[in-house]
């Protein structure tokens, strides 16, 4: 499935069932819905109509050099989302064309599959036609780590992004980590992650089966928020890293294509360290399809129409199903400012308030705040002096920010000595006065040094 992070080791399955069950497929709208249109035989399907020429020569030859491995294959007749031609091509893509490269990463595939019993937990989904809510492990692992793995509208259609990909959502930035390292194993989260890719990979199949459209997920992975003690903590960043680097590796390896775009949202100046430990576990091809934006950088919406995301990242969304869960972090902390730092005022109506900072060329100012009702403007003003002359900008325009989500941003001095000045403006309410809830952080550039260091010096493993 389309989940960024898996765990590892080894883990007990489910014992596959005395007959493979292959009577429907879950499919869209709302993967816990099945259609019963499809025998048991490995009925294919017409291939894309932008397959060139070239690609369907080479899936003859590719198919030509796995007939034996498929013929020996248990079962192999009724499982077209795993042996059919739009799997095979999505591996031959994966290759670049090249059916030889493709042929021994599909062997690998099926070895794999037999090694960890995959094909009961394909049999399990359909059996009990589960959906991405039902998974094993699932609200174990979104307690400590919010996630919704694929955003649906209130009649259990699935949200899409504009490219037509389906859209898996998680907010890492709020894991509780605590609970997420010492109550969620590796084994618990290896296997959600490879039932979850399961059903991904039927879904995609069934979807291109009922619409003739060709699909895959898109990864919104939201990491605003996270405090600097989180990532530069070894234990708790060498786990999060192996999981979400070795979860990865599975996916692309084994579910080539699945996943056509992986968006780091909110991302603070910390994580570009954080990420350099995820590159050694991807392939460089797959490094292509990663997005990272700042904070306070609205690149989702260039993505996602607006009302198919959560308020949380600038959507309008209300449907139960298109959420992310306020669990993790945001169970005790609507804001998940943290516990460090937090200070709240009530600004009466027809005032504003302004905090001046002193920061000085390096200096990493970052911030962030709710408002507990209604809204209220916010912008952020740098004053410096410059040849003699007072100068000033707003590095963030005021502008508009609602009750419904936390507001994060940073800047990076460039001035020798500069005041930036967080700006928090009711003057256009006449009638009620806002409670703001606010924290900032002024990170020195020797203080970046070490931080990046520290995270850097992290040891990370494959792990599935």
């Amino acid at each position: 499935m389309p989940v960024p992070l898996a765990g590892g080791g080894k883990y007990c399955m489910r014992r596959a069932t005395s007959k493979t069950v292959m009577s429907s497929y879950p499919c869209m709208p709302c993967a816990a819905r099945f259609t019963q249109e499809h025998s048991q035989v490995a009925e294919d399907v017409t291939l894309p109509s932008e397959v060139t020429d070239a690609e369907k020569a080479a899936l003859q030859t590719l198919k030509g050099l796995l007939t034996d491995d498929i013929v020996e294959y248990p079962n192999s007749d009724s499982m077209p989302d795993v042996f059919g031609d739009l799997r095979l091509l999505m591996f031959l893509k994966a290759a670049k064309g090249d059916a030889e490269q493709a042929a021994k990463q599909f062997k690998d595939f099926l070895a794999w599959r037999v090694e960890r019993n995959v094909d009961s937990i394909r049999a399990d989904i359909i059996e009990r036609k589960l959906s991405f809510d039902d998974i094993p492990n699932l609200k174990k692992v979104s307690y400590y780590l919010p996630l919704n793995a694929c955003l649906r509208n209130a009649a259990g259609e699935p949200l899409r992004a504009k490219d037509g990909s389906f859209i898996y959502c998680e907010r890492l930035g709020m894991i509780e980590s605590n609970g997420f390292v010492g109550e969620v194993t590796d084994d618990e989260f290896s296997e959600m992650s490879i039932y979850l890719s399961e059903l991904g990979q039927l879904v995609i199949h069934n979807h291109y089966q009922r619409t003739g459209e060709l699909a895959s997920f898109m990864l919104a992975i939201d990491v605003g928020g996270a405090p600097k003690s989180a990532w530069s903590n070894p234990k708790v960043c060498k786990t999060i890293v192996n999981r979400l680097g070795s979860g990865g590796r599975l996916r692309e390896t084994y579910y080539p294509q699945q996943v056509s775009k992986v968006c780091f949202l909110n991302a603070p100046w910390l994580f570009d360290a954080f990420f350099k430990l995820l590159k050694p576990f991807f392939p460089k091809d797959s490094l292509s399809k990663v997005n990272i934006f700042r904070p306070a950088e609205n690149g989702i919406l260039q993505l996602v129409d607006e009302k198919n995301l959560p308020e949380f990242l600038g959507g309008s969304c209300d449907s139960p199903l298109g959420q992310v869960p306020e669990t993790g972090r945001l169970l005790n902390d609507r804001f998940g400012l943290g516990s460090t730092g937090v200070e709240t005022v009530t600004i009466a109506k027809g005032q504003s308030m302004q905090i001046p900072l002193t920061v000085k060329k390096g200096d990493i100012v970052s911030w962030a705040f709710g408002v507990e009702s209604q809204d209220i403007n916010f912008g952020v003003e740098v004053r410096s002096q410059r040849d003699g002359q007072i100068t000033s900008e707003f590095v963030v325009p005021l502008g508009k920010c609602s009750s419904h989500r936390s507001v994060r941003g940073e800047y990076s001095v460039e001035d020798t000595e500069a005041r930036l000045v967080l700006i928090f403006d009711n003057t256009g309410s006449w009638v009620r006065s806002k409670t703001v809830h606010y924290r900032y952080d002024i990170t020195s550039a020797d203080e970046a040094a070490e931080l990046d260091a520290e995270v850097s010096a992290v040891q990370p493993s494959y792990c599935v």
